[in-house]
């Protein structure tokens, strides 16, 4: 088996500019609030230092998310090509809610379910995906002897339209 597609996105440049019109406007806001706080812990409220090192961290958060999703917008997609080291699932808002992640080469994915069910542990895999919020584009599952065979710095199937 040379290569087989597991899983593709044709909404990933859509997902792009849901998370840059979610977080960036989110970060305004939390700026907004800790200005509120810093303005009341400099006028004399020392309670105010709880909320505003809370904000902190949270607009570091939301600002780091924004400035991913900002930079894709800009970016070219890449690809990470390896063998699956890791997969797992897990539960999110009162696990309601699972996320499935696989990690190859030190890098984690999330994944839609349909694609990670299809995954196992020492799988070769190579995923397509952009470079900051590593938002996949496609899911490649790779024989040994094409990953073996395949040049390290091209990927095995070419997205269209990428010039790589």
């Amino acid at each position: 088996m040379p290569h087989e597609v597991i899983g593709e996105s044709t909404g990933h440049r859509r997902t792009l500019w849901r998370m840059a019109l979610m977080y960036a406007p989110l970060t305004l806001l939390s700026l907004a609030l800790g200005g509120v706080s810093l303005n009341a812990l400099l006028g004399g409220s020392g309670g105010a230092a709880i909320p505003l090192a809370i904000l902190a961290i949270v607009t570091a958060a939301l600002a780091h998310q924004a400035a991913a999703a900002l930079r894709d917008l800009r970016a070219e997609p890449a690809f990470t090509r390896g063998e699956v080291a890791r997969a797992w699932t897990k539960g999110g808002l009162f696990w309601f809610f699972r996320s499935h992640y696989a990690m190859v080469n030190r890098q984690v994915f999330v994944m839609a379910p349909e694609v990670w069910v299809q995954l196992t542990e020492g799988d070769t895999i190579e995923c397509h995906h952009w470079p900051h919020t590593r938002t996949l584009i496609r899911v490649l599952l790779v024989g040994r002897e094409a990953a073996a065979a395949a040049d390290p710095g091209a990927p095995l199937v070419p997205l269209p339209g990428a010039e790589r």
